[in-house]
C-alpha cells in the first residue's frame, strides 16, 4: 500500500521521535547501570574498611588486655616501667606485638611480644603478620597517701591493620585504632597485719614455740587473737628490747573476734574470698603431697589458692625452704594446715581453717607473718617471725594492674596526648 504524499512528512517525523526517545532510553539505562555499579563499588570498599577498622581496633583493645596480663608479675614491670618520669610523662619502656597467622588459614592463632626501652623498635616478624600493636606506659599523679610512684598508670595503644609496624607514621597502616586506659596497682596484700600470728580465735601454745616481733612500728605485738591466749608459760617471747614479753600479747579484742569470716578475710587482701581465688593460683592436693605441690608454684606472680583438708608442708616436700625475702608468697589454704621438719616459708601463710593445728615435731618457722580464721593450736612448730621487709616485698612483687572505672577513651587530643615511637 503506497502512503499519500501528504502523510509521508508525518510518518518521517513520527520515525525520528522513536530514535530519540530510544537514545533516551539507552542513556538512561547505562547512566543507572553506571550509578548502580558505583554504589556496588563504594559498598565494597566500605565494608572492606570497616573490616580494616575492625580489625585495628581489636588489635589495639588485645594490646591492651595483654598489657595488663604482662604487668602481672614484678619482673615484666621491672623491664617496661623503667624510668622515673615526672607525673604525666612516659616511661622508657615499650611493648610491641604482632598478631601471627602460622598456618596461612588467614586468622590469627599465635602473638609475639617483644620489649624495649631504646628508642630502637624491635624487627617485625618477616611473614604472617596479620595485626600489630605498640603499647606505652604514663605516669599519673598519685593521692597524696601513696608512695608508689608507679602506683598509677595510663596504658596508651596503637592498633595497626594491614600486617604493618605499629606506629603513627607508617602510612602503609591504613587503619588504625587508639585506646588509652588508666589503670591502678592493687598489692596482692593490700593490709598488713601488725602481729607475728594474728588469729580471729583462740591461740594455744605449747612446747618450744617461739613467737618473734622486733618491729617498732608495731609495737613489737608478737601475738593479736579476738580469743584466749594460753601456753605462754612454755613458749618464747621476742619482741622489742626492754618490753615485757605480756606486753608483746593483745588478747580477747572484740573487734577482732565480732568480724565475720569474710570480713576478717577482707581486712588484710581488700577483696572477698571468691575474688581472691578467683585471681589466684589454685592447688588442688591432699597429705604429705601439697608441700611438693606449692612448692612448684612458688615464683606464681599470684596469691598461692591450696584447696585441701589434709594439707601437710613438710621439709621433704619442699627441700626446706618456700620463697624467699625477695620473692616471698601469700599462701591462703582453705582448710586445715600441719607444718612439720625443717621448713621455712619466706611470706604471709593464711589458714581458713577453724583450727589451724601444728603440733609437728621440727624447728619451722614462717618469716614475714601467720593468719588464722579461727584458732591456732601450736606444738613446738611453726616458730612466725614478724618481718616488715618481707611483708612489704608482698605488696610489690603480687598484684596487678586494674581499671581505673571512666578511665577508658579511644581518642587523643593532640599529639602530645598520644606519642607512638616511629618506626
Amino acid at each position: 500500500m503506497n502512503t499519500p504524499k501528504l502523510l509521508r512528512p508525518l510518518v518521517n517525523k513520527q520515525r525520528g521521535a522513536v530514535m530519540v526517545v530510544a537514545l533516551v532510553l539507552l542513556v538512561a539505562v547505562t547512566l543507572t547501570a553506571l550509578f548502580t555499579n558505583r554504589n556496588l563499588i563504594f559498598g565494597v570498599k566500605s565494608q572492606g574498611n570497616q573490616i580494616k577498622s575492625i580489625m585495628a581496633q581489636e588489635a589495639a583493645m588485645g594490646g591492651l588486655d595483654t598489657a595488663l596480663a604482662v604487668l602481672t608479675t614484678k619482673e615484666n614491670r621491672d623491664l617496661l616501667l623503667v624510668g622515673s618520669p615526672a607525673v604525666g610523662a612516659w616511661y622508657n619502656g615499650r611493648l610491641y606485638g604482632f598478631f601471627l597467622d602460622t598456618n596461612g588459614d588467614g586468622k590469627a592463632d599465635s602473638l609475639s611480644l617483644v620489649s624495649t626501652t631504646s628508642a630502637t623498635a624491635p624487627a617485625v616478624p618477616t611473614t604472617g603478620v596479620v595485626t600489630s600493636f605498640q603499647v606505652r606506659f604514663r605516669r599519673l599523679a598519685t593521692p597524696a597517701s601513696i608512695t608508689e610512684e608507679n602506683r598509677v598508670v595510663r596504658i596508651d595503644v596503637l592498633g595497626c591493620a594491614d600486617g604493618q609496624p605499629p606506629n603513627a607514621s607508617n602510612s602503609a597502616c591504613t587503619a588504625r585504632s587508639i585506646v588509652t586506659q588508666s589503670t591502678i596497682y592493687k598489692p596482692g596484700l593490700a593490709s598488713a597485719p601488725a602481729a607475728a600470728l594474728t588469729a580471729k580465735g583462740d591461740v594455744t601454745l605449747s612446747g618450744n614455740v617461739q613467737i618473734s616481733n622486733t618491729d617498732t612500728a608495731t609495737n613489737g605485738t608478737t601475738v593479736h587473737s579476738g580469743g584466749d591466749v594460753s601456753g605462754l608459760g612454755s613458749s618464747q617471747l621476742v619482741t622489742i628490747p626492754g618490753t615485757p614479753e605480756g606486753a608483746s600479747v593483745a588478747p580477747n579484742d572484740t573487734t577482732l573476734n565480732n568480724l565475720s569470716d569474710d570480713q576478717f578475710f577482707q581486712g588484710f587482701f581488700g577483696a572477698s574470698k571468691e575474688s581472691v581465688q578467683a585471681d589466684a593460683t589454685q592447688i588442688s592436693c591432699s597429705g604429705s603431697a601439697c608441700g611438693g605441690a606449692i612448692k612448684t608454684q612458688e615464683s606464681s606472680p599470684r596469691v598461692l589458692w591450696v584447696n585441701s583438708s589434709d594439707a601437710q608442708i613438710t621439709a621433704s616436700g619442699t627441700g626446706g625452704q618456700i620463697g624467699s625475702a625477695s620473692a616471698p608468697v601469700i599462701l591462703i589454704v582453705n582448710g586445715p594446715l600441719q607444718i612439720t621438719g625443717n621448713v621455712t616459708i619466706y611470706g604471709l601463710v593464711y589458714c581458713t581453717a577453724i583450727t589451724w593445728d601444728n603440733t609437728g615435731g621440727g624447728t619451722s618457722a614462717i618469716i614475714g607473718a601467720a593468719i588464722a580464721e579461727g584458732d591456732f593450736t601450736a606444738t613446738g612448730t611453726p616458730n612466725p617471725t614478724y618481718d616488715p621487709a618481707v611483708l612489704s616485698n608482698l605488696g610489690l612483687r603480687l598484684g596487678t594492674y586494674v581499671r581505673v572505672a571512666g578511665g577508658w577513651k579511644d581518642w587523643c587530643k593532640d599529639a602530645n596526648d598520644c606519642s607512638f615511637t616511629s618506626w
